[in-house]
């Protein structure tokens, strides 16, 4: 269905966001929508949500979005998808990538925990593109560990995040402390 809606997305340049919903998708599905958004002359939003697929394959789906196109920046919002150890390492390889225009990312019950934050703000630190990051719904799994590195990033003159959401996340009375 990607394949044959490719055009539309290419032309059309009043589409803001692409939502792919509770549905089954492989990288090179994944793949073909990233080539077919990027050819567009303004920003777009990918939502991925409710996707079935295990940690190698939220992986692989992670890096087939991957925009070439260093003019068209873009953000990717990931809810109900469980990255694990695969999703998280794709992640940080496509923010840390220089071609990489990723600009606002979204995690929404996304199962991190504190070796999957530190891998992402590790690769942010790195590449500084970054503008805006929310992490919601992820009540379990990122510990004070987790929040430190997370906290000592926004305090770094690497820090180019201009919104930080964490709503619905385990953020206790010491992890609060350590900000």
């Amino acid at each position: 269905i990607i394949d044959r809606l490719a055009p539309f997305f290419q032309i059309s340049n009043q589409l803001d966001y692409v939502e792919i919903s509770h549905s089954a998708l492989d990288g090179e599905t994944a793949r073909s929508l990233s080539v077919a958004l990027e050819k567009r002359e303004k920003r777009v939003g990918i939502i991925l949500d409710t996707i079935e697929a295990g940690e190698e394959r939220s992986g692989e789906i992670i890096q087939a979005l991957l925009f070439e196109d260093p003019s068209i920046a873009y953000n990717l919002t990931l809810r109900t998808i469980r990255l694990g150890r695969f999703g998280c390492d794709a992640l940080a390889g496509v923010l840390q990538d220089g071609r990489s225009t990723l600009i606002e990312l979204y995690l929404d019950d996304t199962g991190i925990d504190d070796e999957g934050l530190i891998t992402l703000v590790n690769s942010v630190a790195k590449k500084n593109v970054l503008e805006d990051f929310q992490l919601t719904t992820n009540t379990q799994g990122i510990t004070i560990v987790g929040w430190r590195a997370l906290f000592a990033y926004l305090h770094s003159t690497t820090c180019s995040l201009a919104e930080l959401v964490l709503s619905e996340v385990a953020l206790d009375d010491r992890a609060v402390i350590s900000l």
